[in-house]
Formats: structure tokens, sequence, C-alpha cells
């Protein structure tokens, strides 16, 4: 089952995509309510934009941007822990102040990774490039695996950002 456009605001108690609910939640609109993610969840309407906002997100699975959507996560909590993919396939996806654990951050076929805010990073893997905007703090504890460019301040702006290495 697919649930088509997440429209406008989805509130309340928590949610959960895929096992025995509709396998994939896409296209856009606002989600404010806290989220288990064992299928797929897309912002994937070109020109049109995915808001998550201020919730606990666990991704076992995927969650992604495509077809030029754009994906903002902000103030929030992502558990990838399970094994989650955070993807900008032909989309893109903006990380602001919102901390991830585990799983890994991706992008492919032209899509962005961008990263905003205070940003605890834990143990999480980047599979391709990935910009840290100016001002932006990233946290990274129990180690991170790049397999891309990390970019900082690429405008060179002029808020301090830093990106941090805490050890127990």
């Amino acid at each position: 089952m697919i649930a088509h456009a997440i429209e406008p605001v989805a509130l309340g108690v928590q949610t959960v995509i895929g096992k025995d609910r509709c396998a994939q939640a896409q296209g856009r609109g606002n989600i404010r309510v806290d989220l288990i993610n064992n299928g797929t969840l897309t912002a994937n309407l070109g020109g049109e934009q995915m808001d998550v906002t201020s919730v606990g997100i666990t991704n076992n699975a995927n969650v992604r941007a495509e077809s030029s959507g754009f994906l903002e996560i902000n103030s929030s909590s992502i558990d990838q822990s399970g094994g989650g993919n955070l993807t900008a396939d032909g989309g893109d996806i903006l990380l602001s102040s919102t901390s991830v654990i585990g799983g890994t951050l991706s992008q492919v076929n032209g899509g962005s990774l961008e990263l905003a805010g205070n940003l605890p990073l834990d143990g999480v893997t980047v599979s391709s490039d990935v910009l840290l905007r100016s001002g932006g703090l990233a946290q990274i504890s129990n180690g991170i695996v790049v397999n891309g460019v990390f970019e900082v301040n690429r405008n060179n702006g002029a808020s301090s950002t830093q990106v941090r290495f805490d050890t127990d």
C-alpha cells in the first residue's frame, strides 16, 4: 500500500511506515509527529518541499529526496542504528539542528546533502559529499566514516563554522 501525498500536516501520535502499515509515504507537506520508518519516506515532487520538524525519527529503512524534491529535517533526532539510509537522489536534503545516530547519509544523481545549525553526528557513515553551512557545528562522536568530501563553509560566511570530535 502507498500513502501518496502527505498533505498538508501530519500531527498526533506516533506514525509507522512499513511492515504491517503502508510501505511508502511520499510527496510534500509537513510532518510533526514521531515516526518509525520501516519502508520509504520520499520527498519526490519537483519544486515542492517536505518539512519534518521537532520529531523523533527511527529510520530502519530509507528516507529520500528524489525528482528535484526538497526534504528539510529541522530540530529533530534521527536514529538510524537499525541500518537506515538518508539519501538525496536527484533531490535536496537539508538537516538543520538535527542529531543523527548511525546509518548512512548520501547523495547521488545530482542530489545535494547539506548540514546547518548544531548537528550531533554519532557513528554516522557519509558515503558521498556533504556541505556544512556557515555557522554550523558538527559534533562528531563514536567516529565518522566519510567516503567523499566533508566541505565546511563553502561560501566563507562570516559566522564561525566548526567540526568538533568528542571523546569519552
